[in-house]
């Protein structure tokens, strides 16, 4: 299986636009995706601040 891996950056909608995108094309491809996600001046918090992780089996 593919894995896709995605550096979302900017503000949360931003953020949110790109985690969308990446879900929508890993589901098509049949990869799974992994986010990396920084904390900046741009949105300083964690993404587990943020989300529940998705439990994986």
């Amino acid at each position: 299986m593919n894995e896709i891996v995605i550096t979302p950056y900017g503000g949360l909608a931003n953020r949110m636009r790109a985690l969308n995108a990446a879900i929508e094309f890993a589901k098509a491809e049949g990869s799974r995706l992994r986010v990396k996600w920084f904390s900046n001046r741009e949105l300083n918090a964690p993404y587990d601040a943020l989300f529940t992780p998705p439990i994986m089996s």
